[in-house]
């Protein structure tokens, strides 16, 4: 879920995970 999105502070590609 939180491939790389959470790193950067955007939703993960998938939208699944937390957007954090």
């Amino acid at each position: 879920p939180d491939l790389g999105g959470k790193k950067k502070g955007e939703r993960a590609p998938d939208g699944a995970s937390t957007p954090h």
